[in-house]
């Protein structure tokens, strides 16, 4: 920036406001040349295009914390989806396992049941007579 005593023209400026004598006015255009002008112009179009700079800088920081939050919602909404179905997974892998504990019981007690031929024909579950029983296949159907 500038060497301008700022303070100075302040001063000479506010003592031309109250009342405009001559010795006030020479004081003033004294202090405030051409040069002085340029200058003070110049830091002041220094000052604007850094401030412009400034807000284009924040400007774009907002639009990525605008797309952050976004994309963080997104991320929370997807995050509470995965729960729901890992949650629905777990019940459903849960049903399974026990239809399959119960499956593999009724296995294992049927395995262990003994039948008898003559028990099957006793209760009228065989279709074909003795004479039709072809080795160890038998047709059961309903009993009736």
């Amino acid at each position: 920036m500038s060497n301008i005593d700022k303070q100075a023209l302040r001063e000479a400026a506010v003592a031309i406001e109250t009342v405009a004598t001559p010795q006030k006015l020479l004081a003033f255009r004294v202090k405030v040349t051409p040069q002085v002008v340029l200058a003070l112009l110049d830091e002041n179009l220094q000052l604007q295009r850094e401030k412009d700079a400034i807000e284009a800088v924040a400007l774009a920081l907002r639009d990525d914390m605008r797309q952050a939050r976004e994309q963080l919602e997104a991320g929370w909404k997807q995050n509470a989806t995965d729960v729901q179905i890992k949650a629905r997974l777990c019940r459903e892998s849960n049903s399974l396992h026990d239809r399959l504990r119960e499956a593999e019981k009724r296995i294992a007690e049927l395995e262990a049941r003994e039948v008898s031929v003559s028990e099957i024909r006793k209760n009228k579950f065989i279709e074909k007579t003795e004479d039709e029983l072809d080795g160890d296949h038998y047709t059961i159907c309903k009993n009736g």
